[in-house]
């Protein structure tokens, strides 16, 4: 079974994998936003830090 068809059925079947996925891609465009800006106050680098090691531990 490849990779696609693994990721496939376990958004059918697992509720869990389908929540780590969903937040995954929430917290990507939420750093996708944020690198966009020129720039970023204090606390909007506080909270990029913290949405990155946030990620990186899905």
């Amino acid at each position: 079974m490849k990779d696609s068809e693994v990721i496939k059925k376990l958004r059918k079947e697992n509720e869990e994998f389908k929540k780590l996925e969903d937040d995954h891609r929430k917290l990507d465009e939420y750093l996708d936003e944020m690198s966009k800006k020129k720039y970023l106050t204090a606390e909007e680098e506080m909270e990029k830090k913290n949405t990155s090691k946030e990620e990186a531990s899905l």
